[in-house]
């Protein structure tokens, strides 16, 4: 995953990072056209959604995914930011959005070292398909993908705060 993003990548970190509880939000975007259900066991794609692409056999034609790695920290209102991007995301895959959050971790031991407790991640996949190799209408879908957060993030920090309930940021 790249150090310097897109605008439009950029502004969905931001998104992201507005709530309480996110912290080191990163992204990458990938061609996985043409990856099979048989590589998913290799490691050089363990970051894939191994799950969502084990349905469908492998990639979908022309599919690209937009991958957004966040930490959570272990605080009440990392929990109620994680609970609420759950919803989120689940939401609005139920209006049609290609997109799903599943957590990500480590073996719990590598070698001589214990990894256990210092590797949860959390992934936002957000899974894009059209035929040409541009990246400009990619990047359209992610900027609109961090107004619909954005928008969401305000419009339930309002209604949480006027019912007494905690604030998102």
């Amino acid at each position: 995953m790249a150090d310097e993003y897109p605008p439009e990548i950029t502004k969905l970190h931001e998104a992201l990072q507005r709530l309480s509880g996110v912290s080191d939000a990163r992204s990458g975007i990938q061609c996985v056209h043409g990856v099979t259900a048989e590589q998913l066991s290799l490691a050089c794609f363990s970051e894939l959604p191994h799950g969502a692409m084990r349905r469908t056999g492998g990639a979908v034609a022309d599919e690209v995914q937009v991958q957004i790695e966040f930490r959570i920290a272990t605080t009440p209102a990392g929990w109620r930011t994680l609970e609420f991007l759950a919803w989120w995301v689940r939401d609005s895959s139920r209006g049609g959005l290609p997109v799903q959050l599943r957590p990500h971790a480590l073996p719990p031991t590598m070698g001589s070292d214990v990894q256990l407790g210092h590797t949860l991640r959390f992934h936002i996949d957000y899974f894009f398909t059209h035929s040409s190799r541009e990246i400009g209408p990619v990047l359209a879908a992610v900027g609109q993908l961090a107004d619909h957060l954005n928008q969401t993030i305000e419009l339930y920090d309002l209604s949480l705060r006027q019912r007494g309930g905690p604030s998102l940021f």
